[in-house]
């Protein structure tokens, strides 16, 4: 038996309440039904995949494992404990904590980025991102995303979240971090148990119809595809941080892009995608938040393989992997 999971969020927090009201052993059952794979609402955590490990009841394919996913880490140095007391110091002291990620966070998690050096897409591949005005313009451009993103959904929608994101929102649990900015559309600081959360570029777990403005999760998204497309198959290598993976002409050919259930419209993701009408208050959005809080007199603390727009503007500058520092920083 396999289990499917839909990551549409349980924390840790309410995983533990859970457990209390009803034996682990239920909870399996209600997700099986005579061997067929059944997609329920309930979050696959760390814990929650160690105790179904336990019972033997899941298909470890199904939920890749953080600890082992550095393949799209730049290489770097370990900390040195002068910045880590340093960081800790910047941390006791601040009282509404604002924190601000990108894609580099969520490569430890085995998902890439585009521009790390040598490692990501970019320094890995000549295939470049959609551009929104053709995706809104050409029909085969929404043809080849959606086929690419079928494809790419079964192993991008259900990555976990690493240790970062897990302490992250142990930060807001205890009332460390004010609030959370991120940049990246891939849900981990959800999964993780983050609430205070701000989703810059949106999330690629959420559809929404550009003629209507209905909403539906990703994974009905998914059924929808499987609905107009029976018999569609294709396997894929590489992945995006957006789940986009490549396939030939060839393989794309017979795939039928559902239309919105509600108006017939076109769906598209709700991330922003490169060219995206978007407020222009959001250009260059990650470098707006440091130069606003320089502005303001705020220090400013990065953690950051290689260097950045802000470092200048930065108090301090730990030239790490976030899976070395962010952990190792003790919060009450």
């Amino acid at each position: 038996m396999k289990l499917l999971v839909d990551t549409h969020y349980l924390t840790y927090r309410q995983y533990a309440i859970l457990k209390k009201t009803m034996e682990f052993g239920a909870l399996l059952q209600n997700c099986f039904q005579s061997g067929r794979k059944v997609s329920r609402n309930i979050s696959c955590s760390r814990t929650l995949l160690r105790e179904a490990e336990k019972h033997g009841q899941t298909d470890l394919a199904l939920f890749p494992n953080p600890g082992s996913s550095n393949i799209f880490v730049p290489r770097s140095e370990a900390p040195r404990q002068e910045d880590l007391d340093r960081l800790q110091e910047f941390v006791n002291c601040s009282k509404r904590l604002l924190v601000l990620t990108g894609a580099g966070l969520s490569t430890e998690s085995g998902i890439p980025d585009y521009r790390s050096e040598g490692v990501g897409l970019y320094a890995r591949s000549s295939n470049r991102p959609v551009q929104y005005q053709d995706f809104v313009k050409y029909p085969e451009i929404r043809q080849r995303y959606w086929a690419r993103n079928y494809v790419g959904w079964p192993k991008f929608g259900y990555f976990l979240p690493n240790s970062c994101h897990e302490a992250l929102a142990q930060w807001e649990r205890v009332g460390r971090l004010h609030w959370l900015v991120t940049q990246n559309v891939d849900a981990l600081h959800h999964k993780a148990g983050s609430r205070q959360v701000t989703e810059l570029h949106g999330s690629g777990h959420r559809v929404m119809c550009l003629q209507c403005d209905q909403r539906m999760s990703r994974v009905e998204m998914q059924a929808l595809i499987v609905h107009h497309n029976p018999d569609w198959k294709a396997e894929a290598g590489d992945m995006a941080p957006d789940a986009d993976v490549q396939l030939t002409t060839q393989q794309i050919q017979g795939f039928k892009v559902p239309p919105c259930p509600k108006c017939g419209g076109d769906l598209k993701p709700e991330i922003t995608f490169f060219g995206d009408n978007v407020a222009k208050e959001t250009v260059y959005s990650g470098y707006r938040f440091a130069a606003a809080a320089s502005d303001q007199g705020k220090p400013i603390a990065i953690v950051n393989i290689g260097p950045t727009r802000a470092d200048k503007l930065a108090h301090l500058k730990v030239d790490s992997k976030c899976g070395q520092v962010l952990p190792y920083v003790e919060v009450s």
